[in-house]
């Protein structure tokens, strides 16, 4: 008696972990529910944001907006909109996306740890407002905030922060007060070329790391508390601030306009 072999079952193919959309049209034809790390090759908006949020919100931990840089009509993602979650995503980057404001909460991104956002295109961020309990790594490049008043208390909210590195943030300066840092694991403070910003108060023990470097308005700076780790301060083609960053015990090696024969170059 023949024997009837059962026909060999195919292997399922597991979908690739790592995606890239080049297209829009490629949103359902790719996006899957196992998607880790998602690049992003197109201009968001909430609609699109909303879809990702749906279909992989859950898993992906990774994010990189960086489509083609369009000052004509692009699409601008809100991040107010409660509408939707990412809440295993760790990193988000962002380049020539237009964003109507800096706004990202624990609500949405529970799980973030690094958030950068990198020449917007067509508009300036009306505000910006932070409250991630996880995130330790900030950085902004040529932006402008019309409303920096929250600056202070949304770094104040993210206990866990340990860098915020910025170049050409403009808009620091539309709030008179002092920006009140209260991040008790910052470590570098950096606001490079931050034309506006005057004054600011950082309260942190473990700060190594000030660099102040060609922010022309810059008023008073204080650091707190008065023990704690040694840092570094870069004042180069800046005016020395006031307030006691210079004359704080902690304060450690100082570079000024004076220390570099080619400052002007900055």
């Amino acid at each position: 008696m023949a024997t009837v072999t059962e026909p060999a079952r195919k292997k399922r193919k597991t979908p690739p972990s790592e995606v890239t959309i080049e297209k829009e049209e490629d949103l359902d034809k790719l996006l899957h529910d196992m998607v880790k790390t998602l690049t992003l090759k197109i201009q968001c908006d909430n609609e699109i944001f909303h879809k990702i949020s749906v279909i992989c919100g859950s898993v992906v931990e990774s994010i990189h907006i960086c489509p083609e840089y369009e000052d004509s009509n692009p699409k601008v993602l809100d991040t107010s909109d409660a509408n939707f979650e990412f809440s295993q995503l760790k990193r988000l980057n962002m380049q020539f996306q237009a964003l109507q404001s800096i706004h990202l909460d624990k609500a949405q991104f529970p799980q973030l740890t690094s958030f950068n956002f990198e020449q917007p295109c067509a508009t300036d961020q009306d505000r910006i407002h932070l409250d991630l309990p996880e995130l330790e790594s900030l950085f902004f490049e040529h932006i402008c905030v019309n409303d920096a008043s929250d600056f202070g208390p949304s770094l104040s909210r993210c206990k866990k922060l340990r860098s915020l590195s910025c170049y050409k943030m403009w808009g620091l300066g539309s709030y008179s007060g002092v920006h009140i840092l209260r991040c008790p694991v910052l470590e570098t403070f950096n606001i490079y070329r931050s034309d506006d910003a005057e004054h600011f108060s950082i309260h942190s023990p473990r700060l190594e790391d000030v660099n102040i470097q060609a922010c022309y308005s810059i008023g008073r700076v204080n650091v707190f508390p008065k023990k704690g780790q040694t840092y570094e301060v870069n004042h180069i083609n800046a005016d020395a601030p006031k307030g006691n960053i210079l004359t704080n015990e902690r304060c450690g090696e100082v570079h000024g306009t004076d220390d570099d024969p080619f400052s002007c170059l900055f």
